[in-house]
């Protein structure tokens, strides 16, 4: 959604998705920690942190996750072999009860934990919006497909008035679910077998999912789309170019702008 000031300034709306970036912890592909955290399933939860290489990791970090992936039984003893860094500690920790897997997973850094939970809170956060926009929005969408699920953003001069100024909040325990963002919830719910009471890490104090609100659409200010021109050729292939140039809120997503670009038009989400 473009709009033009009066002083000839351009804004572009979109919606306020996170970003991929925002997943880091769940790039290996097998899934967020979170999951396993909120059904007290600590052990499983720190083969996912710790012991589950991704292809991103540096070379240092796939080494110490193949060797815990590969002698997790053993990390007690493992633990004095393994370079300083956040695995060590909760290797020490580790054994086969999970009370002890709890204390393992309490002994990562407090950012680590921090970020294992709201890595999926926000991805909760991106499936409640994407249904909310498919929901009240009117189609056609640019419909993109990523790493971690589907994104929709509507076409138009206008959005429905019900959701323009929309605020979502991400997911707490203590949540209160609202009109007109109650049911795209509880669906998002259902699919991962969790209700909202569920949304907390039993026997831990911290990390905890906060009840963070979050406008469903954000503005790209000063936005302006250049010309295309030649860029450096690929192979042989001859490239374009435009250049952009915005401004966003603190906490939106400059690569989620660059998605509602340059996507295709779709009649659904």
């Amino acid at each position: 959604f473009l709009a033009v000031s009066p002083r000839g300034t351009r804004t572009l709306r979109f919606v306020n998705y996170f970003g991929e970036q925002r997943f880091g912890s769940a790039r290996h592909g097998r899934g967020f920690a979170a999951r396993h955290l909120i059904r007290g399933e600590f052990e499983e939860a720190l083969k996912l942190i710790i012991a589950t290489p991704s292809r991103k990791d540096s070379h240092e970090s796939k080494l110490v996750k193949r060797t815990l992936e590969a002698n997790w039984r053993g990390c007690t003893e493992l633990a004095t072999m393994l370079p300083k860094g956040p695995d060590k500690s909760p290797a020490r920790r580790l054994r086969a009860s999970n009370i002890e897997s709890r204390s393992a997973f309490a002994a990562l850094p407090s950012f680590i934990q921090r970020m294992t939970v709201e890595a999926y809170q926000s991805w909760l956060w991106n499936e409640i919006a994407r249904r909310v926009v498919a929901e009240r929005c009117a189609a056609p969408f640019i419909g993109i497909s990523t790493k971690f699920g589907r994104l929709a953003f509507p076409r138009g001069a206008e959005l429905p008035g019900a959701i323009a100024d929309l605020v979502i909040p991400l997911l707490s325990s203590k949540s209160s679910l609202e009109a007109p963002w109650r049911s795209a919830t509880e669906e998002v719910l259902g699919s991962e077998g969790i209700k909202i009471g569920e949304l907390r890490v039993p026997g831990l104090r911290a990390p905890y999912f906060g009840a963070v609100p979050r406008a469903l659409f954000v503005d790209a200010t000063e936005f302006s789309l250049g010309p295309l021109e030649h860029d450096e050729s690929i192979e042989g292939k001859r490239m374009f170019k435009r250049r952009l140039r915005f401004f966003l809120p603190r906490g939106s997503y400059a690569t989620v702008l660059l998605r509602a670009l340059g996507g295709e038009a779709r009649g659904s989400s």
